[in-house]
């Protein structure tokens, strides 16, 4: 993918949401997939974590052992599985509902006195 514009990154997920569900265990399919999908974003956030304390050497036995290019990648990990998530619990809508939570958080930025900031939709918050 060589487009990163929104609808490219939200067809991209919704085109690797697709492939993990064809290549999927069969027996999970509904709640229990969707269930080990929420899970896979924990399992990444623990991934991060280990990048960062990684990057610090904070693990005595391991030192340093990560760069802040590793933790980037993490987060960027985290991320795609909380928006595979998404699209499996909202499927076809991910443009949406991620516009509308952008809307809303960035809403919510504003009205905590952040500065003004245009939204997802264009409008100002």
């Amino acid at each position: 993918m060589t487009a990163h514009e929104p609808a490219a990154i939200v067809a991209a997920v919704q085109r690797i949401t697709r492939q993990l569900d064809s290549r999927g265990n069969a027996d999970l399919r509904g709640l229990p997939e969707t269930l080990c999908r929420a899970l896979k974003v924990q399992e990444e956030a623990g991934e991060l974590a280990q990048a960062v304390i990684g990057v610090l050497g904070q693990n005595p036995r391991k030192g340093l052992t990560h760069t802040w290019t590793d933790v980037v990648h993490e987060a960027i990990d985290v991320a795609l599985s909380a928006l595979v998530l998404a699209e499996t619990v909202t499927p076809g809508r991910l443009d949406r509902t991620l516009t509308d939570r952008l809307d809303y958080l960035t809403e919510r930025a504003a009205a905590s006195g952040a500065p003004a900031v245009v939204t997802a939709t264009g409008r100002g918050a």
